[in-house]
């Protein structure tokens, strides 16, 4: 009896891969990354003193983007790899996309799922080691005690216990999920630090105590459509429609919401109302059928977009830029100080959504295959390569680790690999990851301050930095670095000479195909940027004839209060007492100083 066609193997489904395991495995791996991130992110940040609530919270962060570069880079063949020496195996890298397909050591998994399942148990030791910390280390010092305490200690740990060659293992101790390797190892190595100030220790109460119970609660939505044509198979995978409809409807709505960051702060309400339904019929949907669908004019000429860099990201970019022209800029107050009202809400925003990528780009293969886990990992090495790119130029112009500045070099990493996730090796999702942090942050802390447009528009959240920039810079790398073999595996389709990456064919001689597709990627890249200044111009200006785009000067001045009649923080005012120093780009870039140094420069 022949199997099911969805049970067949294939290259992308080896035999010896369980999808139901694969999947389950990704799954705990993703609930693990939020235990660090949002989860402790919030917790340290709202359990210590006032004073101490940014630093708290941005050492978790840049604990768990910090381990995941190492890891990948020597971490996890230090515990889990070739043999060495007595209590450690060979560091080696573990992103060449042949190893990361490959049956892990245990388990019918591929090695990508497990670097990414062991990775989060790593993270977190370190972020539980920070909990003895908070409120005294430098954070210079916590940046080189990270990777040091990864290195020298926790691999050293983890192979001990848990690979099957470890000297503990081979003793039958049981470890079954950490309570050794993680918690053990992190409490005494945290316990091994200098006292809290005397004033510390008298009193240190948690500065937000409903932040430190929060939890979060998502919705889900309804659809009504005929019932036949939801239980019927979809266009691509294994799946009915109604699966196929959710799973598009979460892509086309953040894109929306992508737009309002743009927007935010000076858009009428009632024109939102109206701009949304109107820009998903007349654009998101025009891009989304020419790359995605198989009959989409893109499509044919084989560009590939991953995960929505083109669909979802440059189009909102787009979008979002061009509508904040027709808005018309900030009152000159907002442009002058435009505080964060809760920098500990941000970052736990900014977690979620990284781990949120996970099924971003990860759930489109439309199956749980070897193709997905290495999406899944190569999304947070680039990001996490991203974010620290980012921080430490950051650190280098302006002499301190922005919080704001880490959670935009975050954007613009996961931004930048939506495009070709799957596609591309692992080392070339750390260039992308080193490009992603640095070219925007160069476009939106120098560039902005220079050109006039940029100036005029007043784009709120930077989209088109975090956006526009990122993901065109994505779209071009994926011309450049996409392989044909990882093209097969997402694709399934014979015309690999189709997917040729540009340095791909310089190697193999296949430089004219590889000339061509890197010219279907610019190509993609037009065609989104000329379709949305055209579409976003047309739906502004009827809107504009029908109601005010811009809200009322009260409105601007008042805000919630005269918009809605509610405010956020009944009790504790708007935040205006923060003062933010970093990465705004309505000032100018700090001029260098004596001796080759930049001056910090406040930058609100």
């Amino acid at each position: 009896m022949s199997l099911p066609s969805n049970l067949n193997p294939d290259e992308a489904s080896p035999p010896w891969l369980n999808k139901g395991d694969n999947s389950w495995q990704l799954t705990a791996a993703t609930l693990v990354g939020l235990q660090s991130v949002s989860g402790l992110v919030i917790l340290y940040g709202s359990i210590v003193k006032k004073k101490w609530a940014v630093n708290s919270a941005f050492m978790a962060l840049y604990a768990f983007a910090a381990v995941l570069v190492c890891w990948v880079g020597w971490g996890y063949r230090m515990a889990f790899g070739d043999k060495f020496i007595h209590f450690l195996r060979m560091p080696n890298i573990s992103l060449d996309a042949q190893y990361l397909i490959e049956q892990a050591f245990l388990g019918y998994l591929p090695n990508a799922t497990m670097i990414y399942f062991q990775f989060v148990f790593a993270a977190i030791t370190l972020i539980l080691v920070a909990g003895a910390l908070l409120g005294r280390m430098n954070f210079l010092a916590w940046m080189l005690f990270v990777p040091l305490w990864l290195t020298f200690s926790y691999t050293i740990t983890a192979y001990s216990i848990w690979c099957l060659e470890g000297w503990l293992s081979k003793k039958s101790i049981i470890d079954y999920s950490g309570g050794y390797v993680i918690h053990l190892s992190s409490g005494v190595a945290g316990f091994i630090v200098g006292p809290r100030t005397t004033k510390d220790k008298e009193r240190f109460p948690p500065n937000n105590i409903m932040l430190m119970l929060a939890g979060a609660g998502l919705g889900m939505p309804n659809v009504s459509l005929d019932a036949q044509y939801l239980i019927e198979q979809a266009f691509l995978g294994y799946l009915p429609n109604a699966t196929m409809i959710y799973f598009q409807f979460v892509f086309a709505a953040i894109t929306l919401i992508l737009v309002a960051g743009a927007l935010l702060g000076r858009m009428n309400f009632l024109a939102w109302m109206l701009f949304v339904p109107l820009w998903l019929t007349f654009s998101y949907t025009i891009t989304a059928y020419s790359i995605w669908c198989l009959e989409g004019w893109l499509s044919k000429k084989s560009i590939i977009d991953y995960s929505g860099g083109y669909v979802i990201h440059l189009s909102s970019g787009v979008a979002g830029f061009t509508a904040a022209y027709w808005v018309g800029p900030r009152t000159t107050k907002d442009k002058e100080r435009f505080p964060p009202n809760n920098i500990l809400l941000m970052l736990a925003g900014a977690g979620l959504l990284w781990m949120g990528w996970t099924g971003f780009n990860g759930g489109d293969p439309y199956t749980v295959s070897t193709d997905a886990s290495l999406a899944v990992l190569n999304t947070h090495v680039c990001t996490a390569t991203s974010l620290l790119t980012w921080l430490m130029l950051d650190i280098i112009f302006f002499g301190k680790p922005s919080v704001i500045g880490a959670t935009q070099g975050m954007i613009t990493g996961l931004v930048c690999i939506t495009s070709t996730a799957g596609v591309v090796q692992g080392w070339a999702a750390i260039l992308m990851g080193m490009m992603s942090g640095s070219i925007p942050w160069y476009t939106m802390m120098v560039l902005h301050k220079k050109i006039g447009l940029l100036k005029q528009v007043n784009d709120t959240m930077a989209v088109f930095h975090t956006h526009v920039v990122a993901s065109s810079l994505g779209g071009i790398l994926t011309g450049l670095f996409v392989v044909p073999k990882l093209n097969r595996l997402f694709y399934m389709v014979d015309n690999w000479q189709h997917y040729i990456g540009f340095f791909y064919g310089l190697h193999t001689g296949h430089t004219t195909a590889g000339f061509k597709h890197l010219g279907i990627q610019l190509l993609g890249i037009v065609f989104v940027v000329l379709l949305n200044i055209f579409t976003t111009n047309v739906i502004c200006l009827l809107i504009s004839l029908i109601i005010p785009l811009r809200l009322a000067e009260d409105e601007l001045q008042t805000g919630d209060d005269a918009i809605h009649g509610e405010e956020a923080y009944a009790l504790w005012g708007d935040g205006e007492n923060y003062e933010s120093k970093l990465n705004s780009i309505y000032e100018e870039f700090p001029p260098p100083s004596k001796g080759g140094e930049v001056q910090m420069n406040q930058l609100a």
